[in-house]
């Protein structure tokens, strides 16, 4: 096949067949050697690409699936992969195309694009982009220069605005001194003093015939009246209507939610809940929630991970496997957060479950 340096056939175990040239045995070592990798690499089209060093050469790696004979089973299959070493030719025409410099390091790079000023004065866009191997991992990136002419006018041109606003905000603070000042500055200086020590008293003190004063000096006195009926309002707000408020909010979220004191009882159940595990509020609330929805770890080696988060950071999370009472196993995901009061004081848990696909 010309334009390809490798080429080899696997098994649908992706075991190697054949390799071209016999001798290569490098070009082995960059394919995925089990079904699982092979998954994770696949793209959503028909050939799948991805790349790998062998010594100082950049390889392009083109792999499809291809049926075996018509006498073998169906579910027979294999794996061919074709290799192209990247030439330097390649970074010259890219260049070419870009109008810039194209070059390709074996050690990836910062992903983010970043700009920089040439010993020339013109503007440098510096771009890289990652390529990424059998692991999903970045082997290389083709970094590109380029230098941006129209970002340079738009320099000289914020220059030039920017030199502009500078006269007219110069003009307009001569304008305040000369002729607002004894009008307005010193009035002004009063209500800042006014909302700085929450005195209305000082407004009072700077006495002003301006009519435009005297009605932002009521609008300022109405300002202080109705934030101090505010503040007595919220002073007097119970702590059970804070705690309905909140318990409102949580019993229309989509996921299950249900929180429990020190002892696991359980003290609050919302509809998504009851949605989920078929279990009314009322049957649910008082009940040792280990007993009533048996919970464990997707991965039982993260157990003593979680356990040591939720102890440190006071929140974990990650995949559970869940029993409901009529036998019915749940996979969710799940997010666990300590409950302290006041005093950080541990009162409890809130448990925030979401059924996953």
């Amino acid at each position: 096949m010309p334009g390809f340096d490798y080429i080899a056939v696997a098994d649908s175990a992706l075991f190697p067949l054949a390799v071209y040239p016999f001798n290569k045995i490098n070009f082995v070592t960059l394919l995925p050697n089990s079904a699982t990798e092979m998954k994770k690499l696949m793209s959503d089209g028909t050939i799948t690409r991805f790349y790998g060093w062998i010594n100082n050469d950049l390889v392009r790696i083109s792999c499809i699936k291809i049926p075996w004979c018509e006498e073998a089973p169906r579910n027979e299959y294999g794996w061919l992969f074709a290799g192209e070493i990247i030439e330097k030719s390649e970074a010259v025409f890219a260049s070419a195309l870009i109008g810039g410099n194209v070059t390709v390091t074996q050690e990836p790079v910062s992903i983010k694009n970043s700009d920089q000023k040439a010993s020339s004065g013109k503007k440098i866009i510096r771009t890289s982009i990652p390529v990424y191997g059998r692991h999903n991992l970045p082997v290389a990136s083709f970094n590109a220069e380029t230098y941006s002419k129209p970002q340079d006018e738009i320099e000289k041109y914020q220059s030039r605005l920017i030199l502009i606003l500078i006269i007219f905000l110069v003009s307009f603070l001569i304008f305040l001194t000369l002729y607002l000042r004894r009008y307005y500055i010193l009035p002004l200086k009063m209500i800042n003093l006014a909302f700085k020590f929450r005195d209305p008293e000082m407004l009072k003190m700077t006495k002003n015939n301006d009519k435009d004063f005297n009605s932002l000096q009521l609008f300022m006195m109405n300002i202080f009246s109705q934030e101090s009926l505010l503040n007595d309002m919220i002073r007097y707000r119970t702590t059970d209507n804070l705690n309905s408020f909140h318990a409102a909010l949580l019993y229309q979220i989509s996921d299950a939610v249900f929180a429990t004191d020190h002892n696991n009882v359980i003290t609050y159940w919302n509809s998504s809940a009851e949605a989920l595990y078929g279990i009314p509020e009322r049957d649910a609330i008082t009940k040792q929630a280990d007993i009533l929805i048996v919970s464990r770890w997707a991965n039982k080696k993260e157990k003593e991970y979680h356990e040591n988060q939720l102890q440190t950071n006071g929140i974990m999370r990650g995949k559970m496997l869940q029993t409901t009472p009529n036998g019915s196993e749940l996979l969710v995901d799940a997010v666990i957060t300590q409950l302290h009061d006041c005093n950080g004081v541990l009162i409890g848990q809130l448990n925030v479950f979401r059924k996953s696909d």
